[in-house]
């Protein structure tokens, strides 16, 4: 596995039991074209299915459509299932690509798209970048993000951890992000809310008021781009469950929330437990509780953009 640093990109070889798999699975196809569109997109699953590996992360190859003969003959799909995420598209091109077109059948219900440029050998491939939305349709190769958020997408944030005054370098203060009073947050208790290493340290009756922090979220559209405000709190409950609010504010830029814009709730299973629509509102905001161990994922999305994140509790 080969490592390029000045734009996170990872070159791995096809091993011949990989070649094994992609002839067979485009064997089977009735003409030509199908058959090279099959092959190519085989290797390109099985090569982020590698990567993935490595890296620690679970993906089930029998539970994505790709390795399905029926799916692969009626769709030019790429789908690889990632463990309690969803599925990842693994679009190929070839080294000269400029482009990478995403077939309509896959511009929805994945939590992101990955690149692998393939060699005119078939013997490498290369993982060039990462798109958490379709766009138009065409992802550019020099806009792709580097691999870092795809890893971080793929890595849950740790809640429980925050209890610790542990945080993601990526989710900052609510008051960086937003010029807001605490009776503003509609989850806000009385006065602001502290770390919990604190309120241990000195208060530890209070340790229910809870920790917070923020996140900008950037929802890239073909007409505008979009920002706006991931609000997560959570607070320890008496029977060793969680209480978790999400909530979406607008920027200081802005003094309402994008119309449609809506927050969704799924669980591990990647079904809907909760949801939210914007409707001329200022902010939106869903509750609901877990235990320590319980996966889930937030999505924010507007019109055919969305971003999703991975929570652990």
């Amino acid at each position: 596995m080969t490592y390029s640093e000045q734009h996170l990109s990872v070159t791995l070889p096809l091993p011949p039991e990989t070649h094994l798999i992609a002839d067979e699975f485009g064997e089977n196809q009735e003409n030509i074209q199908k058959y090279q569109e099959v092959l190519l997109n085989t290797l390109a699953v099985c090569t982020v299915h590698s990567y993935l590996q490595k890296l620690g992360i679970q993906t089930d190859l029998e539970a994505s459509d790709s390795w399905s003969h029926s799916m692969q003959s009626c769709m030019n799909i790429a789908d690889l299932w990632v463990t309690n995420m969803g599925r990842l598209e693994c679009r190929p091109v070839w080294p000269e690509a400029q482009v990478c077109p995403i077939p309509i059948e896959v511009r929805k219900n994945r939590i992101g798209y990955v690149v692998v440029q393939i060699s005119e050998s078939l013997e490498e491939a290369t993982i060039l970048g990462f798109s958490q939305t379709p766009l138009s349709g065409n992802l550019r190769i020099d806009e792709l993000q580097s691999l870092e958020y795809l890893i971080e997408l793929l890595t849950p944030v740790n809640l429980s951890q925050w209890l610790q005054n542990v945080f993601e370098a990526c989710w900052l203060t609510v008051e960086a992000l937003l010029n807001l009073e605490p009776n503003e947050l509609a989850f806000c208790c009385r006065g602001a809310c502290r770390s919990a290493q604190e309120l241990r340290a000195n208060e530890p009756d209070k340790l229910a008021v809870g920790v917070r922090r923020a996140k900008l979220i950037e929802l890239k559209r073909q007409s505008a781009q979009e920002q706006v405000v991931l609000v997560v709190k959570v607070m320890p409950a008496a029977d060793s469950r969680m209480n978790v609010w999400v909530e979406v504010y607008p920027t200081t830029a802005q003094t309402h929330l994008p119309q449609a814009l809506e927050l969704i709730v799924l669980d591990e299973e990647r079904a809907v437990v909760g949801e939210a629509i914007a409707r001329d509102n200022k902010n939106i905001q869903f509750k609901f509780s877990g235990e320590p161990g319980e996966r889930f994922n937030v999505k924010v999305a507007l019109d055919n953009v969305s971003i999703t994140e991975a929570f652990l509790i």
